[in-house]
């Protein structure tokens, strides 16, 4: 299972996100990233206008690699978010999961 990692040193990305520590190092590290980290927010915003954005880094305890998630946190009904999320994924998203390298993902968190 995987650990989500926050830290309480806040820094601006774009779209009004703040990026936390954790976050800022990694995006500092994997600077490819950073362009489609911005064009996912916004994208996502679109997609998601309700819903709380949330970058956190994901470690896996067994090999210790590290990735940037992109929570798009949200009350509404799962089934409405689920479709949404399909339409973002096929419009938009799975296009661009080439460029990750498995370092940056998105997904949903239902409140």
């Amino acid at each position: 299972m995987t650990q989500p990692q926050e830290s309480s040193r806040p820094g601006p990305v774009g779209s009004g996100l703040t990026l936390d520590h954790e976050s800022d190092r990694f995006l500092a590290a994997h600077p490819d990233l950073r362009p489609l980290v911005h064009e996912t927010l916004d994208k996502a915003a679109a997609y998601f206008p309700a819903a709380e954005q949330r970058l956190e880094i994901v470690r896996d305890p067994e090999d210790g690699s590290e990735t940037l998630v992109l929570f798009l946190r949200t009350s509404e009904h799962w089934e409405t978010g689920d479709e949404r999320y399909e339409r973002f994924a096929e419009d938009w998203w799975l296009d661009q999961v080439p460029q990750t390298g498995a370092r940056f993902t998105v997904t949903m968190d239902y409140v």
